[in-house]
């Protein structure tokens, strides 16, 4: 469900406030009473304990416990304010910092595990698109750390980016899958009851022939995990099939050159 997309503010303004630019000096009137860092973080505050839809400038401002118009002398609206969120998110994942693992496939697995970890701390994330994503600091980490996981690995520079595209798209789809069943779960609808309350379908509508594949999974016990398990699993196979196409890229280009 998305409720907001990055990247739709004024692009200077944005871009001066993902970077922190200074603000311009020789003007008059008072020395700002917050920071960029202070609104954003109250901005995320509000977004984690009521989520998105109630993070309004409105809303915010109250938080902070200035005017609205007062607000909006730091930024100029929503728009600029969600590209921020997004990006103080992915910086909070510390991807480079610390010594990084042994190997390009544990990195990658940190990846994962550092950005599941964010989406279960910030479930608004799901509801943002990012299919123009906010150009700031977070976001360069993210790539730069990825990149570098896949460098010297034996792939081009194109097969480089493209690995790391694939890995955020499927990181973002199953962490957002799994901040789904757990809201889903919170609001009493756990998958136990959300099977039992349709058994008539399986006992008076579902075709056993029609559906020969599903028939025999079930029949075998495929199913028989509940939905948030399901959800981590399909994400441990997921993510190691992909990093084993990776690695057979890698193995097929080098027996091509050989």
């Amino acid at each position: 469900m998305v409720l907001e997309r990055s990247g739709h503010g004024d692009p200077e303004r944005t871009l001066a406030l993902l970077w922190r630019d200074p603000p311009e000096t020789g003007k008059p009137g008072r020395k700002p009473g917050h920071s960029v860092e202070e609104i954003v973080q109250g901005a995320i505050r509000v977004a984690d304990a009521e989520g998105l839809a109630a993070m309004s400038m409105v809303r915010l401002a109250r938080e902070l416990g200035i005017g609205t118009m007062s607000l909006y002398t730091y930024l100029p609206g929503k728009a600029e304010l969600i590209d921020l969120m997004v990006d103080a998110a992915l910086v909070e994942r510390g991807l480079r910092w610390g010594p990084p693992p042994d190997g390009w496939r544990a990195r990658i697995h940190r990846y994962a595990d550092l950005t599941r970890r964010s989406y279960r701390s910030h479930p608004w994330l799901r509801q943002v698109s990012t299919v123009r994503p906010p150009l700031g600091p977070g976001l360069l980490e993210q790539r730069e750390y990825l990149l570098e996981a896949l460098s010297g690995i034996g792939l081009t520079e194109q097969h480089m980016a493209d690995a790391a595209d694939a890995v955020i798209a499927f990181v973002d789809a199953t962490a957002a899958l799994e901040v789904d069943d757990a809201q889903a779960e919170q609001t009493g609808l756990s998958g136990e009851s959300w099977r039992k309350a349709r058994r008539s379908f399986w006992a008076n509508r579902f075709d056993e022939t029609g559906y020969p594949a599903i028939t025999r999974v079930w029949r075998s016990g495929g199913y028989d995990t509940d939905a948030a398990e399901s959800t981590v699993r399909a994400h441990d196979f997921g993510l190691a099939q992909l990093l084993n196409g990776i690695e057979a890229t890698i193995t097929g280009r080098s027996t091509n050159d050989g």
